[in-house]
């Protein structure tokens, strides 16, 4: 018994001991010129400060190791968005200092695209919304994507001041369109902008995800 009880009152010493170390270490770093260690029967000593700058540098590594792992599971989490939570975050933010309302519908059952497919779609829709926001005048813009057994479709329309006839994609190319184009062309698909004066501009991307029976 008197074992087992001079056991437990070296435990709790013990313990006591490592919380109040914890506490020298974490809450006064100007200790740094002592190394105070808590024996039994013995209360503190000042030794050598070997040990209390390992003990440092082993936290110090154990805290940026711990950053690195939160780093990695925030840009996994990056990577495991959606197409639709990344277009709608980027027209959210592109839409916002204009003071432009933006939204986005999906339509359908959603399902992953090939990476390279899914890149394309992102750029064609910011380019589409940077246009609205620098050209259109409007004061909403409305994404809408689709996704149908063998096909998808995204559209981005505002509710501008439009324009009438051929899209004024210009000589300069500045409106962005020949470039939007040829990035649906790239990945199998077809762009089309349609628009009427005071009635806005809709740009449309349709691209076919499988074969016909």
């Amino acid at each position: 018994m008197l074992v087992k009880a001079l056991e437990h009152v070296t435990v709790a010493h013990f313990l006591w001991c490592n919380e109040a170390e914890s506490r020298v270490v974490n809450f006064n770093p100007g200790v740094s010129w002592w190394n105070l260690e808590c024996r039994p029967n013995r209360g503190w000593l000042v030794i050598d400060t070997y040990l209390l700058d390992t003990a440092r540098a082993l936290v110090r590594s154990s805290l940026d190791e711990a950053r690195a792992s939160i780093w990695d599971l925030r840009s996994q989490s990056a990577e495991q968005e959606t197409l639709a939570t990344r277009i709608r975050k980027m027209a959210d933010k592109t839409g916002a200092p204009a003071g432009m309302k933006t939204q986005l519908q999906v339509n359908g059952i959603y399902r992953p695209l090939a990476p390279e497919v899914e890149t394309e779609i992102e750029r064609i829709a910011k380019e589409a919304v940077v246009n609205a926001v620098r050209h259109s005048g409007a004061q909403t813009i409305n994404l809408r994507m689709t996704y149908d057994a063998r096909d998808f479709e995204m559209t981005v329309r505002d509710n501008g001041k439009g324009f009438a006839g051929t899209p004024p994609d210009g000589r300069s190319g500045h409106f962005g369109i020949t470039g939007m184009r040829e990035r649906a062309a790239k990945i199998g698909g077809h762009l089309e902008i349609a628009s009427e004066p005071g009635e806005g501009t809709e740009v449309r991307v349709t691209l076919r995800l499988g074969r016909q029976d």
